[in-house]
């Protein structure tokens, strides 16, 4: 038998013997104080002496049973004997630590177990409260989201409205801007050629005044050319003088710079005129082109015509010298 075992048998007989005493005590049969006291005196007193007792003690024999006088005085036993009884065993288990060890040992499993069962359902219960309080609110959170759902959904349908109303009204005015743009392109290109035509016209018109211009610069182009034949005179002379044959007087050298002035007149006029509109029409042309269409150009102005003679050496011919008369 193992020790536990002993210590538990030892401790349940010390029980037993302790409750078969206190009943026994209280069992004991009841004798009065008085009789007691002339007993105790009696006792003292030597045997002859001794006088029977004035009164014979009468004890009634008791009619209640062992069991009911043990059931009617448990609870004064256990009122009375329990709190002692628990504080002396008490005391002398927690000193022995063998019986604590063995006692762990034994109830250990038992504890582990009605602990086990005490976290099982008091998880259970937990579990339970949190579902419940899940479940509301994952009920609550599915009606807002039902109610959402349903807002966002007519928002949506709204929008959807509104688009298809703006997409019809823009395409209505696309098509509108379309053909507005076809229109004013149609426009566009009949104003176009209309004003190119007219800018050919206008170009046209200007330059055919070129010529008349050149024309009337005539004189003064002439003048100006004789005046610089004039006023070179001197060095023409000199040149004749060295490229023609020896023995010319100065006489002679005059009448043929005076024959052949008009000639040379005449062939630098017409070539200086020709340059002069071929680049006075460069210019009209290419004013009209940098004119804008809207804005009306102002006439442009009489070119003035500045003539360059430059001092080459003149043709000899071979002709015959004429003699001035």
């Amino acid at each position: 038998m193992k020790k536990s075992v002993q210590i538990s048998v030892l401790v349940i007989t010390i029980v037993v013997t302790l409750f078969v005493f206190a009943g026994m005590w209280f069992l004991r049969p009841g004798v009065p104080n008085e009789i007691l006291e002339e007993a105790r005196a009696r006792q003292i007193q030597p045997l002859m002496e001794v006088t029977p007792p004035q009164r014979s003690v009468q004890v009634e024999p008791a009619n209640r049973s062992d069991a009911q006088l043990a059931k009617e005085l448990l609870p004064t036993l256990q009122k009375e004997l329990e709190p002692l009884l628990k504080a002396s065993i008490t005391k002398d288990l927690k000193q022995d630590a063998q019986f604590i060890q063995a006692l762990s040992q034994v109830l250990k499993p038992g504890l582990l177990e009605q602990m086990r069962n005490e976290m099982s359902v008091e998880f259970t219960q937990t579990k339970q409260t949190f579902n419940a309080l899940l479940n509301a609110e994952l009920a609550s959170l599915r009606q807002e989201r039902s109610a959402y759902v349903v807002e966002m959904e007519d928002r949506e349908r709204v929008l959807q409205e509104d688009l298809a109303l703006l997409r019809a009204e823009g395409l209505s005015e696309i098509s509108r801007i379309e053909d507005s743009f076809i229109d004013l392109r149609s426009e566009g290109l009949l104003l176009y050629t209309d004003v190119q035509e007219q800018i050919a016209q206008a170009k046209e018109e200007v330059t055919s005044y070129v010529p008349q211009v050149v024309d009337s610069m005539l004189a003064q182009v002439t003048e100006q050319v004789v005046q610089q034949i004039e006023a070179n005179k001197d060095e023409y002379i000199a040149y004749l003088k060295q490229t023609l044959p020896l023995g010319l007087q100065e006489q002679e050298v005059l009448a043929m710079y005076e024959a052949y002035r008009l000639d040379l007149v005449k062939d630098l006029v017409p070539a200086m005129l020709d340059s002069m509109e071929e680049e006075l029409r460069s210019e009209v042309v290419a004013y009209l082109d940098s004119l804008p269409f809207v804005i009306v150009p102002p006439a442009p102005k009489t070119p003035i015509a500045v003539v360059r003679v430059l001092t080459t050496e003149p043709v000899v011919t071979t002709e015959p010298v004429v003699t001035a008369e």
